[in-house]
């Protein structure tokens, strides 16, 4: 490509001008390019695949095809533009050819972790509209399948700007496990609390729990990696860590509820000078 717009500027203003400018040219004219496919996917080609999937039947394709994951997407077209006109452009740098290849293939990594929660979070929308989400606890499931596309976006992404191999980058990690276990350490128990919570069937949301060390007396609207969230009969909201209700003892009255009991609380004043 650089070949062929350094003929065509020394034909136009000679070699002198094909010199001064042929690079510069070069890489607007890549630029253009890019810009013009990523234009042309996200104003042309998302609303015709928008349109297609409100016509046919099923809903699952209105879900996953949503406007946020086809954005997404649309930002890797002028990484793979790049991509595909590098081996033909920049013949005479091979320097700066090297440094834009890493930065194009960064993009592309951090394109497709993007757009992969993209479709993860699609993928909850879907199921929390279903009501799945309420009866299996699926927010913190889902956080962590996010956590980990970023940890192997991460890994790729420093593997290929240092000139390293995955393993290796995983090994200096390693060495610093003891370091990354404190900084995440509410994550990890988080996770593991969620789990059991869920495994056990000991939480789900809609549920009337009561936490007294918490000071918790109210129905759970939210289960996350990290968090329960219950709002008490006085509309206060108090946010209980997983492992908290894992540790300690809580009292669920979402069994009574099914079988059609009722818990009535009254205070009863008594005077004792009487």
């Amino acid at each position: 490509m650089e070949k062929t717009i350094t003929y065509w500027l020394t034909n136009v203003g000679g070699e002198e001008f094909s010199g001064k400018f042929g690079f510069s040219i070069t890489l607007l004219a890549v630029v253009f390019v890019a810009w013009i496919a990523y234009e042309v996917f996200r104003r042309i080609v998302s609303p015709m695949i928008i349109y297609l999937a409100d016509k046919t039947h099923t809903e699952w394709d209105d879900d996953l095809l949503t406007p946020e994951v086809l954005r997404a997407f649309s930002q890797m077209m002028p990484a793979i533009v790049v991509a595909w006109l590098l081996p033909k452009m920049f013949v005479n740098h091979e320097t700066l050819y090297i440094w834009i290849k890493k930065l194009t293939l960064f993009y592309i990594v951090w394109s497709c972790v993007h757009l992969v929660n993209k479709v993860v979070e699609a993928i909850f929308q879907a199921f929390d509209k279903r009501d799945y989400g309420k009866v299996h606890s699926l927010k913190g499931t889902f956080q962590m399948l996010k956590l980990i596309v970023i940890g192997v976006g991460v890994i790729t992404g420093a593997g290929i700007l240092f000139d390293r191999s995955p393993i290796a980058i995983l090994t200096a990690f390693g060495a610093s496990a003891a370091v990354l276990m404190l900084v995440f350490k509410d994550t990890i128990l988080g996770l593991v609390a969620g789990v059991q919570l869920t495994a056990n069937k000991m939480l789900q949301k809609g549920d009337w729990i009561i936490c007294q060390k918490a000071g918790a007396n109210g129905e759970v609207i939210d289960i996350s990696l990290t968090t329960v969230k219950v709002r008490n009969w006085d509309n206060s909201v108090i946010t209980i860590p997983p492992y908290n209700l894992v540790s300690d003892s809580f009292q669920n009255y979402q069994p009574m509820r099914a079988s059609g009991g009722r818990r009535v609380s009254r205070f009863v004043y008594i005077d004792s000078y009487i």
